[in-house]
């Protein structure tokens, strides 16, 4: 498949010089050729083309694929095996270039993943010249605003504020993704656009969530030194976890108080369980890393709900057993000397994704690629991917 290199638009075709254009209002549309389906998606989608669009689209072109669509891909990395599936307008200038990448994009809605939520000035611009699977703008800025879900929505019972106390608070920027940025607080005064939040002790699950329906919840790993991850930082999901019955109420209810709120379509809801009550740390508007884990374990596809194909289910059941889904870190600068093969199926779970190209160099912290495995239960899906952690390690990959 083609890539394109493309950064912010040329003189003259209206883009600001950081590629955005501004000072106007969004608003809902209708497109011809689209049907709007329980709020989510649309069941017409012309010649069945969908444009992913954010750091890294391969796991949400995947989702495209499993729900009968052509994924079109506007991201950073042009991945070797988001090349295979999707052709891949590769972003020189992020977030700058991604206004002009998808209007160069061929014609069809498109939807965003990780990070673009932090620039809802964007969103707005871009669902101006294509019609967005996903989140409004207004909406994003009030989900992803700590102090509203605090004071707005019962379920979150977030601590949120300025203590007396220098213990037990994090630091948090509010345009953040992943858990970039996120460190102790020290009793300094806060950077600009950052605010401060109680650590909570317990497990950290995420709800993967299509409109009010909770389809299903993964255990999320973060920090781990054998993945050369930093502290607070994503860096993989194991799923989907069993919850009990009586539980999954709550998950329900945070859906619902969130549909009222007016977010739709595809999100991710990250929540600390402390063992006697769950915590909402953030919101997350748009398709999560996550939410390929619990597809690849119960053989659906969460676009597909998104667009009508198929009708909203809640609480998705694993066909045999769960998937788990890591992220290796470079924990040295070095560059990629090995090919490794990939998967291009979208229905077989791959021992490796969002493969890079030979020649491509990584300094330490970066992402290089991701690891795959299926397992019985959380335990064992943590040790195969820390064995093939360990694996590419040992291997010539980066010699």
């Amino acid at each position: 498949m083609a890539k394109i290199q493309l950064g912010r638009g040329p003189g003259g075709d209206g883009l600001g010089s950081d590629g955005i254009k501004g000072g106007l209002e969004y608003g809902p549309r209708v497109l011809a050729g689209y049907r709007l389906v329980h709020s989510y998606g649309y069941s017409s989608m012309n010649d069945g083309k969908l444009i992913v669009v954010g750091a890294s689209a391969r796991a949400a072109a995947m989702s495209v694929r499993r729900a009968g669509l052509v994924p079109f891909a506007v991201d950073l990395f042009a991945d070797r095996d988001l090349q295979a599936i999707a052709d891949v307008n590769r972003l020189t200038e992020y977030p700058a270039g991604i206004l002009y990448a998808l209007a160069s994009s061929p014609a069809g809605p498109w939807m965003y993943t990780g990070g673009v939520e932090n620039f809802p000035d964007l969103i707005e611009e871009c669902s101006r010249i294509r019609h967005c699977l996903g989140a409004e703008a207004g909406v994003v800025r009030r989900v992803r605003d700590p102090d509203w879900l605090a004071a707005n929505l019962p379920m979150a019972d977030l601590a949120v504020g300025k203590p007396t106390d220098r213990d037990h608070w994090l630091v948090k920027p509010r345009h953040g993704a992943g858990g970039s940025g996120i460190l102790r607080w020290n009793g300094a005064e806060l950077p600009t656009d950052h605010y401060l939040q109680r650590e909570i002790v317990g497990k950290t699950m995420t709800g993967q969530y299509l409109g009010r329906h909770c389809l299903g919840v993964t255990e999320q790993l973060t920090g781990l030194d054998w993945l050369h991850a930093t502290p607070f930082s994503y860096c993989g999901s194991i799923g989907p976890i069993e919850i009990p019955t009586d539980r999954r109420e709550w998950w329900d209810r945070t859906g619902e108080e969130l549909e009222r709120a007016g977010l739709i379509g595809l999100y991710g809801v990250d929540v600390i369980d402390t063992g006697a009550d769950y915590r909402i740390v953030e919101v997350n508007p748009r398709y999560t890393a996550a939410m390929e884990v619990i597809e690849l374990a119960c053989r659906r596809s969460s676009v597909a709900m998104l667009i009508g194909r198929e009708s909203p289910a809640a609480w998705w059941r694993p066909v045999d057993g769960m998937a788990g889904k890591a992220v290796w870190f470079a924990g040295t600068e070095f560059e990629v000397r090995r090919e490794l093969p990939f998967e291009t199926d979208p229905w077989v779970v791959p021992a490796w994704a969002d493969v890079p190209d030979v020649g491509t160099r990584f300094r330490p912290g970066e992402p290089v690629i991701s690891i795959f495995c299926v397992g019985r239960g959380p335990d064992e899906c943590r040790a195969v991917l820390n064995n093939r952690a360990d694996w590419l390690e040992r291997s010539e990959l980066h010699w």
